[in-house]
C-alpha cells in the first residue's frame, strides 16, 4: 500500500484486514504521507499556506494527510510484529520533480474551495507562487516524508 491510508477515514480497519488476509509470515508493505513535513529553503509563504489547507481540509474530510508517522505503531496496534521502518524524503533544487506538490494541490483546490477551507483566487495566487519558487534553481525543494513499515504477520 503506497498513499492509501493518508486518505481514509478509519485506516486502522485497512490495516486490521490486511493483517487478516495475510497468512503468518506473510508481509505488509506500506508507505505513507507526513505531509507537514513539506517544505523550500530559503521558506515559502505558498508552500506553508499550502500546508495549512491540507490539513484542514483532511480534518473536514475526515483523514490525516500525517498518518504516515503514526504508521509503524498503527502496523503494531493491529498485530504485526518485527515492524521495519523506512524513511525517504526526496528533495529537489531543479526539474520536474520541484512541482509534484504544485500540480497535487492544483488537484485538490476544487475539493478545498468546495469544503469552504480557502478561496479560489487564494489558492490560484498560492499555486502561481509555488510555480514561480519550483522555477528558481536555487531554491530547494523537500517533497513530504513518507515514513513506511515492512511489517510481519
Amino acid at each position: 500500500m503506497r498513499l492509501l491510508l493518508c486518505h481514509l477515514t478509519d485506516p486502522l480497519k485497512v490495516l486490521a484486514e490486511a493483517y487478516r488476509l495475510l497468512k503468518p509470515g506473510g508481509a505488509v508493505v506500506c508507505q505513507d504521507l507526513k505531509l507537514s513535513s513539506l517544505f523550500c529553503f530559503p521558506e515559502s509563504p505558498a508552500y506553508t499556506r499550502w500546508i495549512e489547507v491540507g490539513r484542514v481540509l483532511g480534518a473536514k474530510l475526515g483523514v490525516d494527510y500525517d498518518f504516515g508517522v503514526r504508521l509503524p505503531a498503527a502496523a503494531a496496534e493491529v498485530g504485526f510484529r518485527s515492524v521495519q521502518i523506512h524513511l525517504e524524503q526526496p528533495v529537489y533544487l531543479r526539474g520536474p520533480e520541484k512541482r509534484l506538490w504544485e500540480h497535487t494541490f492544483a488537484e485538490a483546490l476544487p475539493v478545498a474551495v468546495r469544503n469552504g477551507v480557502a478561496t479560489e483566487e487564494e489558492l490560484k495566487g498560492l499555486l502561481i507562487e509555488m510555480r514561480e519558487t519550483a522555477a528558481d534553481e536555487s531554491v530547494l525543494i523537500a517533497q513530504a516524508c513518507l515514513p513506511g513499515v515492512i511489517a510481519i504477520r
